[in-house]
């Protein structure tokens, strides 16, 4: 793409090309990392596609305007090299937003605590679904500073005079950069979010002060968590209820929904023991299997049963 943007910026075939083999990765890594939301189930592959064709559409204008631009205009001339960045790093951010618009309507799950006590969940919240988008939006937008400023410079920096660098020393440029600054931008973002209480809706307010936390912190998966959906059958007192959990995912999550009590949290008291799939398993530790359902019955639980006789 960036030899393409300096030697052929009027091609937009060459221009259409190169951000579709880009998006495409982009999709590809997108679909295999795929997380699950709250209502819409994740960034299914309906999602992603409509994100692809919108990134597709975003960056082959941009990119060709921009290359076309720096030929044109004396100016602009030295920055040809970096002509797909506008248009990559637009298309990114664009499609970043389009596939995840559920976690700004509907909101995301966010935790919190007071002060040395367990973190549990509070509720859903689209304030943080919004900072959760827009974060990730501006990973995508640092993702391709690799690829297409530092490597072009560094390309330029190495060439002779009257002598374009070879192929072989172009390959092993750019596949250091990418392998460097991948990680690198990934990281400039960490993987959960936080935001002040008084940030959060009147409702996750409230439920705040009735619990007694006033001046802790909530925090959000920004960029969500792996694993397809489980339903999880619960087997009650007072008769059977569904909760929704994650294959391989924590069972406290969901079971903090069906009644049981947990202590320790740490899988030594066995306060929260239940059967999952006829297995006695403490709920506080333990992970669901990766199946679409699974069974777990609490009404052998001696805590709970002692609290019921009483």
């Amino acid at each position: 793409m960036v030899s393409n943007a300096k030697h052929y910026p009027n091609s937009l075939l060459r221009i259409f090309l190169g951000q579709l083999l880009n998006q495409s990765h982009l999709a590809g890594a997108t679909y295999c990392n795929r997380g699950r939301g709250v209502s819409a189930g994740g960034a299914d592959v309906a999602a992603i596609a409509k994100a692809y064709v919108v990134s597709i559409s975003t960056a082959v204008p941009i990119a060709f305007v921009a290359a076309v631009s720096a030929q044109r205009w004396t100016v602009l001339r030295p920055l040809a090299r970096y002509a797909p960045y506008p248009g990559v790093a637009a298309a990114n951010a664009l499609a970043c937003v389009t596939m995840r618009q559920a976690d700004v309507a509907d909101g995301i799950p966010v935790f919190g605590s007071a002060a040395g006590a367990p973190a549990e969940q509070l509720g859903t919240s689209r304030v943080a679904g919004w900072a959760a988008v827009r974060d990730t939006a501006l990973t995508r937008l640092c993702m391709p500073v690799g690829n297409f400023l530092i490597v072009p410079s560094l390309l330029y920096a190495l060439q002779r005079p009257n002598r374009a660098l070879g192929f072989g020393p172009q390959i092993a440029v750019t596949a250091s950069i990418f392998c460097c600054w991948l990680p690198f931008s990934a990281s400039l973002f960490p993987p959960t979010g936080t935001l002040p209480v008084t940030a959060l809706e009147e409702e996750l307010r409230a439920h705040l002060e009735r619990a007694g936390v006033r001046e802790a912190n909530m925090f959000f998966d920004i960029l969500k968590k792996k694993g397809d959906p489980v339903e999880v059958v619960v087997k009650t007192f007072d008769g059977d209820i569904t909760v929704q959990g994650y294959q391989g995912g924590e069972m406290i999550k969901a079971m903090e929904q069906s009644g049981v009590i947990f202590g320790c949290k740490e899988g030594t008291c066995g306060s929260c023991e239940v059967k999952l799939e006829g297995r006695v398993v403490r709920s506080c530790v333990a992970k669901f299997p990766k199946k679409p359902m699974v069974n777990v019955d609490i009404t052998d639980n001696e805590l709970l049963k002692s609290r019921r006789e009483d």
